[in-house]
């Protein structure tokens, strides 16, 4: 889809593209000008595996500012990108024969990350009458004895719904149930919410210890091609994941040096400032105010 568009644009055609999660501004120039700073500062040696500290720092004070939730470096893993964060943390987790919860719809590659994992994916499907959410009754009900796993997008890529405090406090609750099963959160469209609080299913103590966070800056800061992202783990997943992160593939892995002092910068912004002057556009377009 996303060559098509780009074919058809060429052409000459007003197209506006559904296939990529790409925001349509520009990453902003203060973040461009930490990243060539970074270069006089010769941030050009190899990097961490698992990230710089004072990254990890700003991540950590990320996630106390904007989500109040509390996290060490010995919990925080820089990555290239939410796709290879979510595959690190399911082939570190993900035995053959496991089941991993799929709440439907769902981004094309949750699914194939289970299937090279050699697990099962188990769709729990939603409609338009649910707001494209699964209830904690269709969640007890998809758990077998073999599910290990299962993955929550808030704000969704594609469906765009958001889960409020409200809604995964319940999920929350069957969860804490069955702390045998990991819940991986992706919440790298963050930013891209126009209808109220970010809400992150890890804010509740009683199952902390059982989600992953998959965050990252490329959406709400509109650097898809820069190649950094970071996980926030429970502290006895991440020797494993620094682990995964170490074989023979991390030369395509490891975070971009370049990256550092940008992504530096950006974590002290709450959110890019090209969002924030789509946002009334974007409102108006769907006829809200």
């Amino acid at each position: 889809m996303a060559a098509k568009a780009r074919e058809l644009k060429a052409a000459g055609k007003d197209i506006i593209s559904l296939s990529l999660g790409e925001p349509d501004f520009n990453t902003p120039d203060f973040i461009k000008e930490a990243a060539v700073q970074a270069i006089h500062d010769n941030y050009s040696s190899y990097s961490p595996v698992d990230g710089y500290v004072d990254l990890k720092d700003a991540i950590i004070t990320k996630f106390k500012r904007d989500n109040n939730i509390d996290y060490n470096q010995n919990q925080i893993v820089v990555s290239t990108g939410a796709k290879q964060s979510i595959a690190n943390v399911a082939m570190v987790l993900l035995n053959p024969g496991d089941e991993v919860l799929l709440p439907a719809p769902y981004w094309v590659s949750y699914s194939a990350i289970a299937i090279l994992c050699e697990a099962k994916f188990v769709e729990v499907p939603s409609s338009i009458d649910t707001d494209f959410k699964i209830t904690p009754e269709q969640l007890e009900a998809a758990i077998t004895p073999k599910t290990k796993m299962v993955f929550f997008n808030s704000p969704n890529n594609p469906s765009g719904t958001i889960y409020t405090e409200k809604e995964y406090r319940a999920l929350a609750k069957v969860l804490e149930k069955h702390p045998q099963i990991y819940i991986l959160s992706d919440e790298i469209y963050e930013h891209i919410n126009y209808s109220g609080k970010h809400e992150s299913i890890a804010q509740f103590e009683s199952i902390r210890n059982q989600v992953a966070i998959v965050n990252g800056v490329s959406k709400g800061y509109a650097m898809t091609g820069w190649r950094l992202n970071e996980n926030i783990e429970a502290q006895l997943l991440v020797p494993s994941l620094h682990a995964n992160s170490s074989l023979p593939w991390k030369h395509l892995d490891r975070n971009n040096p370049l990256d550092f002092e940008a992504e530096m910068e950006t974590l002290k912004s709450e959110v890019a400032s090209g969002d924030r002057e789509r946002k009334p556009v974007f409102l108006n377009f769907t006829g809200h105010t």
